[in-house]
């Protein structure tokens, strides 16, 4: 506990804004893995 207020008053001392103790964190969104892209379909080549 003293440390959770230790970390608020150095928080609150080191920047310009005021302490909210209604404040509600939110969690930021994951990113999303890259979607592959579709595979191009194999033609038979007539020139091999």
């Amino acid at each position: 506990m003293a440390n959770k207020n230790a970390r608020i008053l150095w928080a609150v001392m080191t920047r310009d804004q005021g302490f909210d103790p209604k404040h509600v964190s939110v969690k930021p969104i994951a990113k999303q893995p890259a979607q592959p892209s579709a595979a191009p379909t194999q033609t038979s080549c007539m020139a091999c």
